[in-house]
């Protein structure tokens, strides 16, 4: 049965508040675009309250033996955010940062990167293509191994765990079709998309994270009194050739893709992968601007300021559909029931 008065993180802010408290003017609100609304006459900009904006309800939470747990939130918060946010804090200070601090803010900006829904809803269109190809592999060494129990009368070891995505799937036995040759159909399936999505996510952020800690980070400044927005997708995996080409699909140890994220109005985080930078430095008025434009267009649904600015319309128009931005509302709003009753299903025979 599911606790649900158990004492758990339900708001999860997938942009940490503590990090969106710097584009505040107050320490609590903030100036927010979107990106989707429903019709023309919606505000353009709208003051929000931090504690409101950027974050989704249960989007981690998942069931575990019985009960709803928030595991996952504890442990970017603990391992990740929180380490990061001290680092960044440091950094604006002007303090002296240790290769540790650097390994912390790397490794914060790779769990920004993952954690929000645009990467979820990047990721399930991949592996709707990907998991039916992958699983064509899985299944013949499950079948091998039952044949040879039942012909042999052998007691075989179960196939290991090789990372965190196998706890990600169940598999369950059902009478084949086709008896004479093969008397049972393994069938192995996603336990839900969420925990599909979480357990993918640790694999990232305990395997992959530590081959791309050694990136050398730069400070950089916009020209004059410009600002860098910040958005609900706010890390930039860039491959930049040219004012007409560019693409978002850069990789964190891909060499020359350039990885940027803002860290207040007046910072942003800079590497280009293999090549070093000045710890500090300040854009060209050009430059600004294109990186001003990069962030807003890769924004997905949300762009926050400390003053309405008149260049984030113009760089990144609101698309106006009220079907779907109704149903998008709709979705999420149905989220954590439709993956919660996917994860507390009974174990399958």
């Amino acid at each position: 049965m599911v606790n649900i008065l158990s004492n758990i993180t339900r708001d999860n802010h997938y942009i940490p508040r503590a990090l969106l408290r710097r584009w505040t003017f107050d320490r609590n609100l903030v100036y927010a675009y979107r990106t989707l609304v429903p019709s023309e006459s919606f505000p353009e900009w709208d003051l929000r309250h931090i504690r409101g904006i950027a974050y989704q309800r249960d989007l981690y939470t998942t069931f575990f033996r019985g009960e709803e747990v928030d595991t996952f939130e504890k442990w970017i918060k603990k391992e990740f955010e929180d380490p990061g946010l001290l680092v960044i804090r440091k950094l604006l200070d002007s303090s002296r940062l240790t290769p540790f601090d650097w390994q912390c803010l790397t490794r914060f900006m790779v769990a920004q990167d993952v954690r929000t829904p645009f990467f979820f809803m990047e990721s399930l269109k991949r592996w709707n293509f990907e998991i039916p190809a992958a699983l064509k592999y899985a299944i013949p060494p499950l079948l091998d191994n039952y044949r040879q129990v039942k012909t042999e009368f052998i007691t075989v070891d179960p196939i290991p765990k090789t990372n965190a995505l196998s706890e990600a799937f169940r598999i369950h036995v059902e009478p084949s079709p086709n008896a004479v040759s093969d008397p049972v159909t393994f069938v192995l399936e996603p336990i839900s998309d969420r925990v599909l999505w979480i357990s993918n996510i640790r694999r990232l952020l305990t395997t992959t994270v530590h081959k791309i800690c050694r990136l050398c980070w730069s400070v950089a400044e916009p020209y004059g009194s410009e600002e860098w927005p910040l958005t609900d997708n706010p890390v930039l995996r860039l491959n930049y050739y040219s004012p007409e080409k560019y693409d978002f699909g850069g990789g964190w140890d891909n060499k020359g893709s350039e990885i940027i994220m803002p860290i207040s109005p007046r910072h942003l985080m800079y590497a280009q992968v293999g090549i070093n930078r000045p710890n500090r430095f300040p854009f060209s008025q050009q430059k600004t601007q294109i990186i001003q434009q990069l962030l807003a267009e890769h924004a997905f649904r949300w762009i926050f300021m400390r003053q309405p600015t008149d260049w984030v319309a113009k760089y990144r128009p609101r698309m106006v559909d009220q079907k779907d931005f109704y149903a998008e509302r709709q979705a999420w709003g149905q989220w954590h029931r439709q993956q919660l009753a996917l994860e507390a299903r009974p174990p399958l025979p």
